[in-house]
């Protein structure tokens, strides 16, 4: 009962829209514009300029900016959809008219605090019944800047699928993974998904800095310039016993202990000195 007297939580945002391309477009030639109109949270609209279509693809690369608003769940603080349509359509009759070729809905709160995020959407057609739907994709991007409210709020459940990197145990697998042996890399579209790049060139490969996990191990030699700045340990050790006089130590007596010993005074000061000199003293 509580929660419902509760008042949801109100904030506004600034979209940035960028409308990129409509691949795979089944017309040869014709005048293609995007209607984009707000369905909640305001009263945007937006016409995109004509653009004749080339090589069965449409590109636009024209932006524009609005502010949303939101509003968010009391009790847990999950925003609240807010849809952006965006209509594809043709122009017809010399541009007296249109014809709707298909749409695409965006909740808005998907892409609330992740910055600027390209993904592709498979356009949808107004009569499934009567009319066949193309392969057509819009690529858009969008970006989401909070102006108002609190900066502690949850996006809702996304229907992107998760792709999991590998979990493979060695790393010529992880390696085999990311490289292809046969020249295949494996690429991440804007919308998550995975893609195989057959017959990559090695200098692509280079320039896109692909990580190879391989580790080239190499017997130094011996006679390297590194090791003539270095002390041999060894060679000092043999050195210092050859030098030293043992012969002194011999005639010792059995009960007179022959060595060093560290003297620590009151003030903290330390000292060496003789065993056999500490006991005559």
């Amino acid at each position: 009962m509580m929660t419902f007297l509760m008042r949801k939580k109100k904030y506004k945002f600034v979209v940035s829209l960028t409308l990129e391309e409509l691949s795979s477009v089944p017309f040869v030639s014709g005048q293609m514009f995007i209607k984009c109109r707000l369905l909640d949270g305001g009263s945007f609209r937006f016409i995109s300029p004509r653009e004749e279509v080339k090589d069965h693809q449409v590109k636009w690369r024209c932006s524009s900016s609005f502010i949303c608003k939101m509003s968010a769940n009391p009790s847990n603080g999950v925003l609240d959809s807010t849809i952006l349509r965006l209509s594809v359509r043709k122009e017809v009759k010399g541009g007296r008219s249109s014809q709707k070729l298909g749409f695409v809905e965006l909740d808005l709160a998907e892409f609330a605090g992740s910055g600027q995020i390209t993904k592709r959407y498979l356009l949808e057609g107004y009569d499934n019944k009567n009319y066949r739907q193309d392969n057509s994709t819009l690529k858009v991007t969008i970006g989401m800047t909070l102006l108002f409210g609190d900066p502690l709020f949850k996006r809702p459940s996304s229907n992107i699928p998760i792709h999991p990197p590998p979990q493979n145990n060695s790393l010529s697998d992880l390696s085999t993974a990311l490289v292809g042996r046969e020249g295949k890399t494996s690429n991440l579209d804007g919308d998550g998904s995975s893609s195989l790049a057959d017959g990559c060139p090695n200098s692509a490969i280079d320039d896109e800095k692909t990580t190879q996990l391989k580790l080239d191990i190499r017997d130094i030699p011996a006679d390297n310039g590194c090791y003539s700045t270095r002390i041999d340990s060894v060679q000092l050790i043999n050195q210092l016993v050859e030098e030293t006089n043992l012969e002194k130590f011999d005639n010792t007596n059995d009960d007179q202990e022959v060595g060093l010993e560290l003297i620590v005074t009151k003030d903290g000061t330390t000292s060496l000195a003789c065993k056999s000199n500490l006991k005559s003293s």
